[in-house]
């Protein structure tokens, strides 16, 4: 953990922002910022820290509209996991990979 004072805070809502989301959204920018992530109480707490102080303001905006897209991204995940399942397994019923009858 930093001793050092974030340049940002952004606070989450833990329920409909998992942790690993956050993480996944927060790594498409460390080439500009770092995050670090905790758990405070109901919420994620992100404390930003700026490679470049002059970027900071658009990277926050950016990592908040990545975050958005991510929890989406994860949400048609799982809710479509299912019927990529389903198409999976009749795609590689058809390839003579498994064996039939067994």
């Amino acid at each position: 953990m930093s001793d050092s004072q974030p340049d940002a805070v952004i606070s989450l809502d833990a329920a409909t922002h998992p942790a690993d989301v956050v993480q996944r959204a927060a790594y498409r920018f460390s080439d500009v910022i770092t995050v670090e992530i905790s758990r405070g109480g109901d919420n994620l707490i992100c404390k930003v820290y700026a490679r470049d102080p002059q970027r900071l303001d658009a990277a926050v905006h950016d990592l908040r509209s990545e975050i958005v897209d991510q929890v989406l991204r994860a949400r048609i995940r799982e809710e479509t996991q299912d019927v990529r399942n389903l198409v999976l397994s009749v795609a590689f019923s058809r390839t003579g990979l498994t064996e039939s009858g067994a």
